[in-house]
């Protein structure tokens, strides 16, 4: 029906937001302009779990203080996952976690994922670069693939 066509039946808003490269967002705009837009992501994914408004999310508060239950804390990983393309470590919303912290964590740990991959590509071409034999170097790159 036209008077439905409108509802979105997800969670977050459908926007430029999805789908961010963040160690490409640090390289453009830096690291605390990226904290501040990460944390904007989280704080409308945690109010549209919650369903209240995204200016009712205090971003320094733990979670667990605002409601949010593991069922609620999986959901906002999920969405971290899919929102942003990086694979958060939320084992426990209870140990006093906020957005902030969250925020803080997602963008070191795509700092630190560009520069371990960066690393291992160095290894990597140091590795087949040099004259090893053919056996260790058909390991390598089986191994790599994996």
């Amino acid at each position: 029906e036209p008077l439905f066509e409108f509802l979105s039946t997800s969670g977050s808003s459908e926007d430029d937001e999805n789908g961010i490269d963040i160690a490409a967002l640090i390289a453009s705009i830096g690291e605390a302009k990226t904290r501040r837009k990460v944390l904007d992501i989280l704080r409308k994914e945690a109010a549209a779990i919650m369903r209240i408004a995204p200016m009712e999310i205090d971003a320094d508060r733990p979670l667990s203080e605002m409601g949010f239950d593991s069922l609620m804390g999986m959901n906002l990983k999920l969405a971290i996952e899919e929102r942003l393309g990086t694979v958060t470590q939320m084992n426990s919303i209870a140990d006093g976690m906020t957005l902030a912290h969250l925020a803080a964590l997602i963008v070191k740990s795509a700092g630190t994922a560009d520069e371990i991959s960066a690393t291992e590509n160095m290894a990597e071409r140091h590795l087949t670069e040099i004259d090893l034999p053919e056996v260790l170097k058909r390991k390598i790159s089986s191994d790599a693939s994996t």
